[in-house]
């Protein structure tokens, strides 16, 4: 945790998603607790067929959605949720099943991430948002095969390394 949110990354981002965890995922929820006054945190919700991102706060009620994976209903007071889209984050904190060292990254199989960010690969990267996989160290592998939808990673960040990746 201490990692990502002293990386360049985290210091010069203002609107970051995170995930909400699920199983043995790395848990990004501490955060909330890192970020600073002018930085505010997002998580994913479903979309359609894409994700848009809701802002959070340590008050925000959750409910899980069709895959079990909780998401924000309310805000504090109640307020209405507003939702931005991908291309106005600075930073995507990217769950992962697994990843490797060229910034290639297996996730659950819905290929949400990648529909959301598709955008990213008709743009030099990196590029706003940046996308950093957060993930346990066992989860490094040696080569993951890209298809050429697959959206890279900028970054890798572990429990006790951070790797910035030799290709996206």
């Amino acid at each position: 945790m201490g990692r990502l949110a002293r990386s360049d990354w985290w210091t010069h981002a203002r609107t970051i998603a995170i995930y909400a965890a699920i199983g043995g995922e790395l848990r990004p929820e501490g955060l909330l607790d890192e970020r600073r006054d002018d930085q505010r945190l997002h998580v994913p919700v479903l979309a359609d067929d894409a994700l848009r991102f809701v802002a959070v706060t340590e008050q925000t009620t959750w409910m899980p959605n069709r895959f079990g994976i909780a998401e924000p209903i309310a805000t504090e007071g109640g307020s209405p949720i507003e939702s931005l889209g991908a291309t106005l984050l600075d930073l995507v904190i990217v769950p992962c099943v697994a990843v490797d060292r060229s910034g290639h990254r297996i996730g659950m199989g819905g290929g949400w991430y990648d529909r959301t960010f598709s955008f990213l690969n008709r743009l030099d990267r990196p590029s706003a948002p940046l996308m950093i996989g957060f993930v346990h160290d066992e989860q490094l592998v040696d080569i993951i095969d890209p298809s050429p939808w697959d959206i890279g990673l900028d970054g890798i960040v572990t429990p006790t390394r951070t790797i910035v990746p030799s290709a996206v």
